[in-house]
C-alpha cells in the first residue's frame, strides 16, 4: 500500500493490516495441511518429503505450497509486521532452508519498490476494539429493535437453550453488534454469537450523536417449532 503525498511516495501498509489479515486468512484456508507437512519435512525440493517423484509431480504440489507460504510472509511484510513474517516463515518453511529464503526475500525487497520509497508510515490503524471510544455510560442507552437466535437443528440439543442467559455486547454507532460475551449457559454461546450478526439496535447517544457502547442484557431463550426463536 503506497501513498503519494506532497511529491513524496510513502509505504503505508501498516495502516491496512485488516486487509492483509483477510489475505492471510484466505491463503491459510486453501493451504493443504498434508502438503504443508510434506513440504516442511523436505529441503524445499522433493528430497526428504517422504513422497515419491510421481506424487510430488502431480501439479502443482511443491510449487503451490511454496507460493502459499510466501504469500503469507509477504502479506505480513507488506503490512509492516516483519517479526510476524519471519515467524510464519520459520513455522512453515523447511528448517534447513529458512535463512537462505529469508535472505532472498530481503534482497528482493531491497531491489523492488521498497528501495525507492521516500518514507514509511509507522501508523497502525487500531482494531475495532480500541479504534473507537466505547462508552459504558451514555445519555441514551442503545435500544434493541430485533434480537433473535437460531437454535441448533439437533433435537437433543434444544432443551439446553431454554432459560435465561446474561450477555455483554459492544454495539457500534450504527446499531450493529461488534462483540458478544455470554455468561450463564455457555452451551448457548455459539448460537447467540452466530445470530448476533443480524441483531439490530438503535445506537446509544451522547450529546445527541450516536456512539459505540457496552450493553448488558438478560435474555430469555425459547425454542419454538419455527425458523427462528425470539430472545426477550
Amino acid at each position: 500500500m503506497l501513498r503519494f503525498e506532497d511529491g513524496l511516495l510513502f509505504n503505508v501498509g501498516s495502516e491496512f493490516q485488516d486487509f492483509a489479515d483477510q489475505v492471510i486468512a484466505n491463503v491459510r484456508e486453501k493451504l493443504n495441511p498434508a502438503d504443508l507437512q510434506h513440504f516442511k519435512a523436505s529441503d524445499s525440493t522433493r528430497k526428504g518429503s517422504g513422497m515419491s517423484p510421481e506424487e510430488w509431480a502431480r501439479p502443482p504440489r511443491l510449487r503451490r505450497v511454496k507460493i502459499q507460504v510466501l504469500e503469507i510472509v509477504w502479506a505480513y511484510l507488506y503490512s509492516g509486521r516483519e517479526k510476524e513474517a519471519w515467524r510464519a516463515l520459520a513455522d512453515m518453511w523447511p528448517i534447513a532452508d529458512v535463512e537462505r529464503i529469508r535472505s532472498e526475500i530481503i534482497a528482493a525487497r531491497a531491489r523492488g519498490m521498497h528501495g525507492q520509497l521516500d518514507g514509511v508510515s509507522n501508523g497502525v490503524v487500531p482494531t475495532d476494539e480500541n479504534a473507537v471510544m466505547v462508552y459504558d455510560s451514555t445519555d441514551k442507552p442503545a435500544k434493541p429493535i430485533m434480537v433473535r437466535y437460531y437454535p441448533p437443528s439437533g433435537a437433543t440439543d434444544v432443551p439446553l437453550l431454554k432459560g435465561k442467559v446474561r450477555v455483554n455486547l459492544v454495539v457500534d454507532s450504527a446499531g450493529k453488534v461488534r462483540s458478544v460475551k455470554v455468561s450463564g449457559k455457555q452451551e448457548a454461546s455459539e448460537y447467540l454469537k452466530r445470530s448476533a450478526d443480524e441483531w439490530k439496535f438503535i445506537p446509544a447517544l451522547v450529546e445527541g450523536r450516536p456512539v459505540a457502547s457496552r450493553v448488558r442484557m438478560t435474555l430469555t431463550l425459547h425454542n419454538e417449532p419455527r425458523e427462528t426463536s425470539p430472545v426477550h
